[in-house]
């Protein structure tokens, strides 16, 4: 996996985080202590079986991250699509071979380290940063944290400002060679 597989990578785990985080938040302190209890155990997901919404879960499933992000209303549409994509590129797949160096490199692969096509990780990664903390500091909100958050948010506007330059500098130098 190459460096932007990784960057992918990352903000994969940091989405899952994300996702974890806003479910316990939602069914509160009862899945809180269950998620807490599991660390040592082998079940990965089996902790989220006593929330309200896998009630009607057959008992001879597993419990799976799919299954709670589908729980899951920050799982929006186009959230759920960027991970299965992210999934496919840091995986031996054909999306991972052809798509996984910078962008769309189906007619041609660049060879060597790349950072094009990496702010589409960062900006992500930067979002569910921004979800997970908001999701913490609203656990017992007061003004400092409600400042914090809208701080937070504000620094998403910046690193999106930021990233689009970078991608559009980088663009620039690629098509004057």
């Amino acid at each position: 996996m190459g460096r932007l597989g990784a960057y992918y990578a990352r903000w994969r785990s940091l989405y899952e985080l994300s996702i974890i985080s806003f479910f316990i938040k939602r069914n509160g302190n009862k899945i809180a202590n269950a998620f807490i209890k599991s660390a040592d155990s082998t079940d990965r997901f089996e902790w989220a079986r006593i929330a309200k919404s896998f009630k009607n879960y057959p008992s001879d499933w597993n419990v799976t991250f799919d299954a709670i992000q589908s729980r899951s209303k920050r799982a929006t549409k186009e959230w759920k699509r960027e991970y299965k994509f992210v999934n496919q590129l840091v995986h031996a797949s054909s999306q991972g071979t052809m798509y996984r160096l910078g962008g769309d490199t189906f007619y041609s692969l660049p060879v060597g380290r790349t950072d094009s096509g990496m702010a589409i990780s960062a900006v992500h990664s930067a979002i569910s940063l921004v979800q997970i903390t908001t999701d913490f500091f609203t656990v017992y909100s007061h003004s400092d944290s409600i400042l914090a958050i809208r701080t937070f948010r504000k620094w998403i506007d910046t690193i999106i400002k930021y990233y689009k330059n970078v991608e559009n500098s980088l663009n620039s130098i690629e098509n004057n060679q």
